[in-house]
């Protein structure tokens, strides 16, 4: 059976209060209901930016973002037998704290320091997002 490929892209999003870097965890309702970073699938014509803003923006209500250059980071697994999906994280820091979560995909939100990211998150790929962007954030 041929694999079908999807393509998502989101970013790791933090932003800066006291001196600390605090980075956004999203808890997915979806059956399995886990926390994880922002993301949603590729629209026909679009790029990859365009993408990860566009879902940052429906699911989180973030639209005064700095993307950082120089960041982008990607990485595969099987969410089924026959899907094969490619995932695109870029970087981006928010100005704000405020959040309007998209309540059909989103329930709650969380900014956190990056020792409580690495518990809170389900995922080890997201967990490895994340360590790449605060090892970046810290070069």
């Amino acid at each position: 059976m041929k694999k079908i490929l999807k393509k998502a892209c989101g970013a790791v999003i933090f932003r800066r209060e006291n001196n600390q870097i605090l980075y956004l965890t999203v808890l997915y309702k979806s059956g399995l209901d886990y926390w994880g970073l922002v993301k949603g699938h590729v629209e026909s014509g679009e790029t990859e930016h365009e993408t990860a803003k566009r879902e940052i923006a429906e699911e989180v209500g973030l639209t005064n973002l700095t993307f950082y250059d120089g960041f982008r980071i990607e990485g595969k697994y099987n969410p089924t037998p026959n899907i094969k999906k490619l995932v695109v994280f870029f970087l981006a820091e928010a100005h704000t704290a405020k959040i309007t979560l998209q309540l059909s995909e989103q329930v709650d939100y969380r900014w956190l320091p990056f020792e409580d990211m690495m518990k809170q998150l389900k995922y080890k790929q997201n967990r490895k997002f994340v360590r790449k962007a605060d090892a970046f954030l810290k070069e």
